[in-house]
């Protein structure tokens, strides 16, 4: 006879996995996987009452989309120094290059002035910290930090595609 718990464990791997698939790789799939049943197992405990099982639901998913996140970041991490080596034999990464370059000066511009929406986005987008912690930091909600991140990623998209680094269309 299976328990309860594998049935559940067997069936929020196979809906967990397929969230992240065909955005990493099948090895980063399976390590998204085992961190995020690593955190639910810390965690476990503290989902009690008539409401856990949905609030567990929603914390296991956001817990593996975080970790998609960070692993697409990872794999998408190149320093514009490796960058400027490959530049010299692919025009594709002069222009990848460029775009870089144009929006670290932006994020540069953004935090000269010492406003929040920028130190907000210097935060997350450069030095890849986390929206709760930049929540923490600045004492705001997480919701509210992350609408104004978006908003100023909208702005730049924006800017990017005015200055023909982007595809306005794509974005």
């Amino acid at each position: 006879m299976v328990d309860s718990w594998d049935v559940f464990f067997r069936s929020e791997s196979d809906s967990l996995s397929r969230r992240a698939q065909g955005k990493l790789s099948p090895e980063d799939v399976e390590d998204a996987l085992q961190e995020t049943w690593c955190s639910v197992l810390k965690e476990l405990p503290q989902f009690v009452g008539e409401d856990a099982e949905r609030q567990l639901d929603a914390w296991m998913r956001t817990v593996m989309r975080n970790k998609i996140v960070n692993a697409v970041r990872r794999r998408q991490f190149v320093s514009l120094e490796n960058l400027a080596m490959e530049s010299m034999a692919s025009p594709e990464m002069e222009i990848e290059l460029k775009r870089r370059a144009w929006l670290d000066a932006r994020l540069e511009e953004m935090t000269a002035d010492g406003a929040l929406n920028g130190q907000l986005m210097y935060g997350h987008c450069r030095d890849g910290r986390k929206i709760a912690d930049l929540a923490a930091e600045y004492e705001m909600t997480a919701k509210a930090v992350e609408s104004r991140i978006c908003r100023q990623i909208e702005k730049l998209r924006d800017a990017a595609a005015e200055e023909g680094l982007v595809d306005p269309e794509a974005s």
